[in-house]
């Protein structure tokens, strides 16, 4: 019974792929897509549906939920849900029950269960957890049940610490903007399914597109004109679910699939050595071939037989990724989490993964195993009989397509190198950017009064007691806040006006909202440029100003001196005096432009439901926390910090996809230089070893140790350089071809920088080079009459 996640669509009149202003995309065919309903939508579908066996909704519940267990808060991370999800889905409960439909109505007593790691990290893994009474957001629930080790919920890589009925969510989680949450025009709840058998999506979505529009017809009492017009046209689909919401599929998909073709490439300079060894082994065993085809042994059967010792080695070099794959696999959820928000992720190689190393296995083991036994058992029997250890060894015969091998390393080891390069040096380009203020010495954390009853002026009140106590800590040089943290991904918007500035056709006058405290600029290291920072005295009662950023002032105000100029946003229009400029300072992303930014004081500014605080230290802001939690718990036991980082660590998290590339092309990168290295050596040495006799004869006539020395040498660089010539081009070639899918994966860079293509080739040269230089040296060392008598 197949699982389906329930989505609607809007045509937006926009082009496909195109991107609107907030950020959000339109799909292939130019719609808008949601994922949010109703209640009464919910209720209607769940009750009139033919298509399926039930359907479950839930919504989330934020990061913030205070939960207080013996006398102790803490936040976690929580999910309203329907009394039917657990069921729908098939969880077992590894201790307690899970919900049933009477959890789930109104005056039910408060229950919730809670996630199994949760269970272990919080209560120890007490086995008589069921019944135990907690305190989620200041009311009292009781834990019914604790889900299975291997359940994550529907949202793969996001950890759900506790669920509760929807029916608890007011109590929880109320909206300060909807105090109605079973309202029609209030979308807030997610929907999936389990289609009935026999029933396709295309049926399923007949039936239920018209119970859903019949659920979302507007009351023009209740909606305006564009919720009105946005409901009506609004079509229901259906997508698979069984893999949950794809947030963090779409989020790796496309570099994952980049790092699979690195992998790849990096395969085949793995298999062209094993090839290169096959074709020596194939070489020295020339007379024992010889030998078998004279005692009446068929050539398909010769074939057969060297096939089977390549199959041989390529399975036991899959069994012994397969080993190191369950090893690695918990390490790379490591690998790739951000530090303070691990990824709730089970990688564990399963049997599609056993198939596909398998079928990989089978077929590289044939391809690159086929060459060899075709030209191992081509040979004319009489000479290979006749034919001793010595002269199986003379000459360069027979090392032209394991030359050819040797440069197609050397030509993939380039490209990768190249890329590798590429997304190392985005990286640093980011690292080094500068983001308009200070990273160094800074501690922040968040706090969320709200949770802990806290409202209206008792929340700024709070704010402040927390800064001023914090600001007067040892070690402390100054303490500030903001509503969001800068670099955080997360922000405030308002379109504002000006007084006597006309808006151009089309032109968005479109703000980021910085809510700060007193003191937020020179704690921040943020430069004023004009004006004055906020102080204490920029409270609700005095008059509303703002300090406003560069790319505001070039784009409202030209040659004006805004200073005592006047802004506003929102209903009434309030006026707010313009008291400061600041230099421009990287607001919600490292790699977009600057945007037009306006700074407010928090106790002038509105829905402060929560507030971060900054903290400038004069050693290392770790040493802090502890007394930083002091101070908190000082002022109010039941409000837990919450994003306790470093704002290294904060950048360190928004560069996590680029750090992960780089970390894992240049892993790659020079895996394969190594393989391509090995495989050069490995030639050189076989080439050596059959010109023993040849060098021996060049030392006997006058030639020195240097001369040998430097002829091997030219042989190395020779091969090494008709690589280069040929990875060049072919590299800038691929890299121009894959703009498409890697460009804004860059900063800073072209896909066909030269500066990263001359890097590559300077450190293939040099490693190759040693690489060369072993059998080398080991030439100009052979004796001459050694070398003569075994001639």
């Amino acid at each position: 019974q197949e699982l389906v996640l329930l989505q609607w669509s809007v045509p937006s009149g926009n082009p496909a792929g195109s991107r609107s202003m907030d950020g959000n995309s339109w799909d292939e065919r130019g719609r808008s897509l949601g994922t949010s309903f109703s209640y009464p939508s919910f209720q209607q579908i769940r009750a009139r549906n033919q298509a399926f066996t039930d359907v479950f909704a839930f919504g989330d519940l934020g990061d913030h939920l205070t939960v207080v267990v013996d006398g102790e808060a803490a936040l976690a991370r929580g999910q309203a849900v329907s009394g039917n999800y657990f069921s729908t889905l098939g969880i077992q409960p590894a201790a307690g029950r899970m919900f049933v439909d009477a959890d789930d109505r109104a005056g039910a007593v408060p229950v919730c269960a809670i996630s199994n790691g949760y269970w272990k990290r919080r209560f120890g893994g007490d086995s008589s957890i069921a019944g135990k009474a907690v305190t989620i957001a200041g009311i009292p629930f009781t834990i019914i049940g604790v889900t299975p080790a291997e359940f994550f919920g529907v949202q793969p890589g996001r950890i759900i610490d506790l669920w509760v009925p929807l029916s608890a969510k007011p109590l929880v989680a109320p909206d300060p903007r909807n105090s109605n949450l079973w309202a029609a025009d209030y979308w807030w709840m997610l929907m999936m399914g389990r289609l009935k058998p026999g029933i396709s999506e295309r049926q399923a979505t007949a039936g239920l597109d018209v119970i859903f529009k019949q659920s979302v017809t507007p009351d023009p009492d209740d909606l305006t004109a564009a919720q009105g017009k946005r409901r009506r046209i609004a079509d229901l689909e259906l997508t698979p679910g069984s893999q949950g919401l794809d947030h963090l599929r779409r989020q790796f998909s496309r570099p994952l699939f980049i790092l699979m073709g690195i992998v790849a490439l990096v395969l085949l300079i793995a298999c062209a050595n094993v090839a290169n060894l096959l074709l020596a082994r194939a070489r020295s065993r020339q007379k024992e071939i010889g030998v078998r085809l004279s005692l009446g042994a068929s050539r398909g059967r010769l074939i057969r037989q060297l096939l089977t010792e390549s199959v041989l080695l390529a399975g036991l070099g899959g069994a012994l990724g397969l080993a190191l794959a369950y090893w690695g696999s918990g390490l790379l959820v490591t690998f790739i989490s951000p530090a303070n928000n691990p990824l709730a992720l089970k990688l564990s190689p399963d049997l599609r993964v056993l198939g596909f190393t398998a079928a990989i296995c089978l077929l590289t083991g044939l391809l690159f195993g086929l060459a060899p036994a075709w030209r191992a058992t081509r040979v004319e029997l009489t000479p290979a009989l006749k034919q001793s250890a010595s002269s199986l060894r003379a000459g360069h015969a027979g090392l032209g397509l394991a030359k050819t091998l040797v440069i197609a390393q050397t030509v993939l080891s380039l490209v990768l190198l190249f890329g590798a390069g590429l997304f190392v040096r985005t990286l640093v380009n980011l690292k080094n950017l500068d983001t308009g203020f200070d990273k160094e010495n800074l501690l922040l954390f968040g706090v969320n009064p709200l949770k802990a009853g806290y409202k209206g002026a008792a929340l700024t009140d709070f704010y402040t007691r927390v800064q001023q106590r914090v600001g007067t800590l040892p070690g402390v040089v100054s303490a500030t806040s903001s509503l969001h943290l800068l670099l955080s991904g997360s922000s405030r918007g308002n379109s504002i006006w000006i007084p006597g500035y006309a808006p151009k056709p089309d032109e968005r006058m479109s703000v980021r909202v910085v809510p700060a405290g007193p003191k937020f600029f020179e704690t921040m290291k943020i430069p004023l440029l004009h004006g004055r920072d906020f102080n204490d005295a920029d409270n609700e009662k005095a008059p509303q100003v703002v300090v406003v950023n560069q790319t505001l002032v070039k784009r409202y105000f030209e040659d004006r001196d805004p200073i005592g100029q006047r802004i506003g946003w929102g209903q009434p229009r309030a006026e707010m005096e313009i008291v400061g400029v600041v230099k421009d300072a990287k607001y919600d992303s490292l790699r977009r432009a600057t945007p037009a930014t306006v700074y407010q004081p928090f106790r002038q500014a509105s829905n402060l439901n929560w507030m971060h605080f900054e903290v400038r230290t004069a050693t290392d802001p770790r040493t802090l926390i502890p007394a930083v939690r002091n101070v908190v718990a000082s002022l109010d036991r039941n409000v837990p910090l919450f994003d306790v980082k470093t704002q290294i660590e904060q950048v360190d998290e928004l560069l996590l996809q680029e750090r992960l590339f780089a970390k894992l092309t240049s892993f790659f990168g020079l895996l394969a230089l190594l393989l391509a290295c090995v495989g050069l050596y490995g030639i050189m040495s076989y080439a050596v070893v059959r010109r023993t006799g040849e060098i021996g004869i060049r030392m006997a006539l006058g030639a020195r140790r240097w001369d040998i020395l430097a002829m091997v040498l030219r042989e190395t660089l020779l091969l090494v350089t008709i690589g280069v010539a040929i990875g060049i081009p072919v590299s800038l070639a691929g890299m121009r071809y894959a703009a498409s899918v890697i460009s804004d994966l860059l900063y800073g860079l072209k896909t066909t920088d030269l500066t990263t293509v001359g890097i590559a080739v300077m450190l293939l040269i040099a490693v190759s080079s040693f690489a060369g230089f072993l059998p080398a040296r080991r030439a100009s060392h052979v004796e001459p009459m050694v070398a003569l008598r075994d001639e």
